[in-house]
């Protein structure tokens, strides 16, 4: 799985660089382009390995382990993780544009209450309401939790909430007086190529 969404994260620490820039240059629909190529891109490469997972999962597993009970359990794991992993190319990729945007807040608001209630309270309740279903209840409540984080940031993305945060309000110089000419202090300019 490692090798599924550690490239995906990579998408998005470049995403979240180029969101940034497309907003510090005014440019929100050139960041909104950004996203959605990143999308497609995270979720062709997540897609395949979706397909990998659900056609060939137990054969992945019995790579690792020739027990017939592992690779019985590993094979239905490896379901789960077919069905998390298209929403998870989504997650990742609006996790890190609205990171770019500086739309920061409510993502980790939303993390920590998610986090608690269905990864926690779900996985609980999956363990101790049907035992029967041994590893699978927590691995259905995480793989829950995935595609409830993915549509959420999706729909965060799409209210383009984040186009109404000004991330350089800190770093603006204040206007006390009347406009002149003089140029900006040196922390206040880009350097050339920027």
């Amino acid at each position: 799985m490692r090798i599924a969404f550690l490239p995906t994260i990579g998408v998005g620490h470049a995403l979240t660089a180029l969101v940034g820039k497309s907003i510090g240059a005014g440019q929100p629909e050139r960041a909104l382009r950004e996203a959605r190529i990143a999308f497609i891109v995270t979720t062709l490469y997540m897609g395949a390995l979706s397909a990998l997972y659900l056609l060939w999962g137990g054969t992945l597993i019995g790579w690792f382990n020739d027990s017939p009970e592992v690779v019985r359990i590993g094979a239905a794991v490896m379901v789960c993780a077919a069905v998390f992993q298209l929403f998870d190319a989504a997650g990742i990729t609006y996790s890190a544009a609205l990171r770019g945007a500086g739309d920061t807040f409510w993502p980790a608001l939303f993390f920590v209450g998610s986090q608690w209630s269905i990864i926690v309270g779900g996985g609980f309740l999956a363990a101790g309401l049907w035992p029967q279903w041994g590893s699978l209840g927590p691995w259905w409540a995480s793989a829950t939790l995935i595609i409830v984080t993915a549509l959420f940031l999706w729909w965060r993305w799409r209210s383009r909430a984040w186009m109404k945060i000004d991330i350089f309000r800190s770093r603006r110089p204040r206007n006390d007086g009347p406009p002149t000419d003089e140029p900006l202090p040196a922390e206040h300019t880009l350097a050339p190529g920027c």
